[in-house]
């Protein structure tokens, strides 16, 4: 008992103790004064990043994309916050650069990084039939590939473009000014010469373009593509030519950095690239300005051969086609002339890129096509009257160009002349222009070289047709001859050296041809024969104009009711062409029966006009046969119907009604070709009363009801 009492009672007391102890201790927290501080707030230690939804493999210059990439922040205490991509900065990589490319991704001055792969570069298979066989050399003809014909399945068009395939332009209608001579090797400006439409404005100039296609808009970095050439065997010496052209705004300075051109692209063990062929060349802007780009000393292997176009970027030539000369040489002439004597050159012999055979002659013909020229065999001429060797360029494309270089060891004088021939009647001064370093020969002869007797099968009487003597310092000098018309067959030109070391006297200087030229004034009059031009101060000219007339120039009346000649390709419209002696310098041809004109006549008070036109035909032509002259409807009664346009003279100034009586308003006088083909140059309206004009003119469209008299006109018979 006492044993246990005595453990109740220590049991008793340290309760106690424990108890006071407790009391203390609650006592004083709550007599302090203030809490303690809140812990301090977790910072961002660091970024993590999640890229199992992000796309970590890449096609070489595929457009990079992080999307699916997570960002969280890793704080101080240990938690995770998710980061809005929108706040990171992920860092853009190279994607034209193969192998492994890190991403950066930035947040508040933390980054990370992962890794990503851009695939080696595939270059596409050239895959399909052979564009080109060449199972032997050719010595007379170029093996072609139309750029148009290239696949281009995979090839992405440049921003706009909806085809790669283009076609050439319409040709203008006439000749415009010289091109500027093209760099070595580069062959000359494809310039199919145009001219103005009458207002004093220079249309467009093209070349010719082969097929009427051309290859454009692949001006997207990466594309790749080309054609397969399958040899017989291997070829060496071989030279391809490109016809390129430059539709952007902007001159292409240096080929090579547009595109890289390869033959047979390889790469060897050291990883090195071979079969780029180095392309140097300048290309200046111009749609359709074609021009040759001539790489030589290829060698094709036996078997498939590629030929392969690596686009650099944006800016990319036009492709015309290309060419391989295989066993035949590119022909970029030169003719050197060191002493007194004459040399003829045959026109085959000359530059031909920027020539070719109208179609339907070549499709007619195709065993005569030579290096893009129908060259037709002479079997039958007439008597002492024979070509150099036997054939003639025969069916000229309209707009061909032919060029060399004459090299002159010393200033010389020299005397040109062309020989050609034609069954019918044909001058060379009105169909062919002639230039040396761009200034146009001006001292053509003016010469009808129709002969022959086609009825005995001798077509060929051969002419030579006298381009004048001309002063022409030593040095190298661009000659070209460009067909502007109509064809004819051509032989070739003959040079004559009349002296060398010192100009002989019958020369004239090629920059100052207009000094010694004779006055062949464009501005008479049809009534008087005066001078029209007041300013012109030529002694020839000092009888000056007086009457009261206006003149509708041929060239700027309306042409969608004149029936184009099927030798000038057909159709509506007419040609226009520089003619010194025409009025305004100008003058129409290339038209044909059916052709019909109209003039819109205002006058301001009733008069009475005389009606005059001025023509010129390479035929014999009975005036009153050809035409039909109407005013208000009403057919004019013809004041010369027995007139005749004969070949071998100038312009014709006919007067076709006189005595017309107009009332003041409008009227309106109609032409109507009812016959043969000719030269129209302008008509005019001369009033017979009052001091002054009362009439102005302008051309107008045709319609059988703009023929109806607002106010009548009276036809008036000169007979009465």
């Amino acid at each position: 008992m006492k044993k246990c009492s005595l453990k109740r009672m220590l049991t008793a007391l340290l309760l106690t103790i424990a108890l006071t102890f407790g009391s203390v201790g609650a006592f004083i927290g709550c007599g302090s004064p203030s809490d303690p501080p809140d812990p301090p707030a977790a910072t961002l230690e660091d970024i993590e990043l999640d890229t199992s939804a992000v796309k970590t493999t890449f096609a070489f210059a595929e457009t990079f994309t992080y999307d699916g990439l997570k960002v969280k922040a890793v704080m101080s205490d240990d938690s995770k916050k998710d980061v809005p991509l929108t706040d990171c900065k992920v860092s853009e990589p190279n994607m034209e650069l193969e192998g492994k490319r890190n991403v950066t991704v930035t947040y508040s001055g933390k980054t990370a990084r992962y890794a990503i792969t851009v695939n080696p570069r595939v270059f596409p298979e050239i895959t399909g039939d052979p564009l080109l066989t060449i199972a032997a050399e050719n010595a007379s003809k170029a093996f072609r590939v139309e750029a148009e014909d290239i696949d281009m399945t995979g090839v992405v068009k440049a921003n706009g473009v909806t085809s790669f395939v283009a076609d050439a332009p319409v040709e203008p209608e006439s000749p415009a000014p010289e091109a500027p001579e093209a760099t070595a090797d580069e062959g000359t400006d494809g310039d199919g010469e145009q001219p103005g439409d009458g207002d004093g404005s220079e249309a467009p100039t093209y070349g010719i373009t082969s097929g009427g296609k051309y290859l454009t808009g692949f001006g997207v970095r990466f594309n790749y593509f080309g054609f397969k050439i399958e040899a017989a065997q291997e070829f060496t010496g071989v030279t391809m030519v490109m016809r390129l052209a430059n539709s952007s705004e902007s001159n292409i300075q240096n080929l090579g950095e547009t595109v890289n051109i390869f033959l047979n692209r390889s790469v060897n063990e050291d990883g090195d690239v071979e079969g780029l062929l180095e392309s140097t060349a300048t290309i200046d802007a111009g749609l359709c300005d074609w021009r040759d780009i001539v790489i030589r000393n290829l060698t094709l292997k036996e078997g498939d051969n590629y030929f392969t176009i690596d686009v650099l970027g944006s800016q990319v030539p036009d492709i015309d086609y290309i060419d391989f000369y295989v066993g035949m040489r590119y022909i970029s002439t030169v003719f050197e002339f060191s002493e007194t004597g004459e040399k003829f050159v045959d026109l085959e012999d000359f530059d031909t890129e920027k020539a070719g055979t109208r179609p339907d002659w070549a499709a007619a013909h195709p065993d005569k096509i030579v290096n893009g020229l129908g060259l037709e065999p002479v079997t039958r001429e007439s008597e002492g009257k024979t070509t150099s060797r036997g054939t003639s360029i025969a069916a000229l494309m309209g707009g061909s160009e032919l060029s060399t270089t004459l090299r002159l060891a010393q200033n010389s004088t020299v005397k040109l002349s062309f020989k050609a021939a034609k069954v019918d009647s044909y001058f060379v001064d009105t169909n062919w222009d002639f230039s040396i370093d761009g200034y146009k020969l001006k001292f053509v002869e003016h010469l009808d070289i129709k002969g022959g007797n086609p009825g005995a099968g001798m077509y060929w009487d051969w002419f030579e047709t006298d381009l004048g003597t001309y002063n022409i310092p030593a040095g190298d000098h661009l000659f070209t001859v460009k067909n502007t018309g109509s064809d004819c067959n051509i032989d070739g030109i003959n040079f004559e050296i009349l002296a060398v070391g010192e100009y002989d006297e019958s020369g004239i200087p090629l920059d100052d041809q207009d000094t010694y030229l004779p006055h062949n004034c464009s501005n008479v009059c049809m009534y008087c024969d005066g001078c029209t031009d007041p300013e012109c101060e030529r002694e020839e000219c000092a009888n000056k104009c007086t009457s009261q007339h206006v003149v509708m120039e041929a060239e700027a009346l309306d042409g969608s009711t004149a029936v184009k000649r099927d030798d000038f390709g057909g159709g509506n419209g007419f040609n226009i062409g520089s003619n010194n002696a025409a009025s305004g310098g100008q003058s129409t041809y290339a038209f044909t029966k059916g052709s019909i004109f109209a003039v819109k006549l205002t006058v301001t008070e009733a008069c009475t006009i005389d009606i005059w036109v001025r023509l010129y035909s390479d035929k014999t032509e009975t005036f009153a046969e050809n035409f039909v002259f109407k005013m208000d409807g009403a057919a004019l009664t013809q004041a010369n119907p027995d007139a005749v346009m004969t070949p071998n003279q100038q312009w014709h100034n006919v007067c076709v009604a006189k005595g017309v009586t107009l009332a003041e308003g409008e009227h309106v006088f109609v032409m109507e070709v009812v016959a043969n083909h000719f030269d129209f140059d302008c008509i005019s309206f001369n009033a017979s009363t009052g001091t002054t004009t009362p009439l102005t003119v302008a051309a107008m469209v045709y319609t059988p009801e703009a023929t109806e008299p607002e106010q009548p006109s009276t036809p008036v018979d000169p007979e009465a």
